[in-house]
C-alpha cells in the first residue's frame, strides 16, 4: 500500500498536519507517539487476525501452522507494545508524576526486534523459496519446543504435584527427519547441523536457531541502526541500567532528569516506531492482506503513519 492523496475521500496531507507539529523543527510530543505506536501495532495485529479468519479450511497442516505462527508472533508483538506503552506513560512516583523506567523500556523494545526479525527470517527472506522457508520454519519449531521442553521439566521437577507426562520426543524426531530430508540443509551452517545431530543422539537438549547480528543483516532494517540499537539495548538492560552509578545519577539530577527523560523517551519511541511501521510494511507484503471495506480511511490513515516513519528513519540512518 501507498500513501494516497484523496483517493476516495481521505486527504493525505490535511492528515498528516493534524498529525504532526506545524512547525517542522518540534518534535511530535510523546502522547503523539505513543498513540501512533498504539494505532500501527493494531492494524498489524488486525491483520494477523483477518489472515487466519480468511485462511481456507482446506489448506495442508503446514500452511495451518504458518498462518497460526504468523498470529503467534503478531500476538506477542501487539501484547509487548500494550506493556511498553503502560511503561512509558502509566507508571508514577509518590509525587505523582510519571516515571520512565528507561531500562525495562528498552528490554521490551528489544523484544520487539527480535519478533521482527524472527518473522521476517521464516516469512518475507525466503518468500521465492519454499524449500528454504520450510528448512527454517522446521529449525524455529525444533527450537522451540527444545526450550519448551527444557522450561516445562524444570518447572515440574520442582513441583508438589506433578502434571501430566507429554513425550515430546516423537515430535523432536519428526522435525529433525523432516531437516535431514530438506534439500536445502547441507547448506546450513556446519555448526548448526552439528548442533541437530546433538540433539538427535539426546547430547544436547537444545538448539540455539536465531543469531539476531546475522538476522539484522538480511532485513530491511538499516544495519546500522538495527545493529547499533541492539547492542546498546542488550548492554543496558544486562549492567548500565540497573548499576549503582546509574540509579545514583537519578538523584544527583532530579531537576535536570524530567528533561533528560523526555529527549530519551523520545528516541525509544521513534526507534519503536520505526520497528513496528517495518513489520506491518512486511505483513502486508508477504500476506496480502485485505480487511474490511468501512475500514479503508482507518487503513491509509495507518499506513500512512507507518510509510512516515520508515521513510524518516531511513534519511536519518
Amino acid at each position: 500500500m501507498e500513501k494516497d492523496n484523496g483517493t476516495n475521500g481521505f486527504d493525505y496531507q490535511k492528515f498528516m498536519e493534524q498529525e504532526f507539529p506545524k512547525n517542522k523543527n518540534e518534535r511530535p510530543s510523546s502522547t503523539t507517539l505513543i498513540k501512533h505506536i498504539d494505532r500501527i501495532s493494531a492494524l498489524l495485529f488486525d491483520c494477523a487476525l483477518q489472515a487466519v479468519k480468511v485462511a481456507p479450511s482446506s489448506a495442508e497442516n503446514f500452511q495451518i501452522a504458518h498462518t497460526n505462527t504468523r498470529y503467534i508472533i503478531v500476538s506477542n508483538y501487539r501484547l509487548r507494545v500494550i506493556n511498553l506503552i503502560k511503561i512509558l506513560d502509566g507508571v508514577f512516583d509518590i509525587n505523582g508524576n510519571v516515571f520512565f523506567d528507561d531500562a525495562t523500556a528498552n528490554i521490551m523494545v528489544r523484544s520487539l526486534l527480535e519478533s521482527y526479525l524472527v518473522y521476517f527470517r521464516l516469512y518475507n527472506e525466503c518468500s521465492e523459496n519454499l524449500v528454504q522457508q520450510q528448512l527454517y520454519f522446521n529449525l524455529y519449531e525444533l527450537s522451540s519446543i527444545l526450550q519448551f521442553r527444557k522450561q516445562r521439566e524444570e518447572v515440574f521437577k520442582k513441583a508438589i504435584s506433578p502434571g501430566p507426562i507429554i513425550d515430546f520426543k516423537p515430535e523432536v524426531d519428526d522435525l529433525i527427519d523432516m531437516l535431514e530430508k530438506n534439500s536445502e540443509y547441507e547448506l546450513a551452517p556446519e555448526q548448526l547441523r552439528k548442533n541437530v545431530q546433538a540433539v538427535k543422539a539426546g547430547k544436547k537438549d537444545y538448539l540455539s536457531y536465531m543469531n539476531f547480528t546475522a538476522a539484522i543483516k538480511t532485513s530491511p532494517l538499516p544495519t546500522n541502526f538495527a545493529t547499533h540499537y541492539y547492542s546498546y539495548a542488550s548492554a543496558f538492560a544486562h549492567s548500565e541500567g540497573f548499576s549503582i552509578k546509574y540509579a545514583q545519577m537519578r538523584f544527583e539530577n532530579k531537576k535536570e532528569w524530567p528533561a533528560s527523560n523526555e529527549l530519551i523517551k523520545f528516541k525509544l519511541l521513534a526507534d519503536c516506531l520505526y520497528i513496528t511501521s517495518q513489520f506491518l510494511s512486511s505483513f502486508i507484503e508477504y500476506d496480502h492482506t485485505q480487511l474490511e471495506d468501512e475500514r479503508e480511511r482507518e487503513v491509509w490513515e495507518v499506513v500512512s503513519l507507518a510509510a512516515y516513519y520508515t521513510s524518516a528513519m531511513n534519511k536519518n540512518d
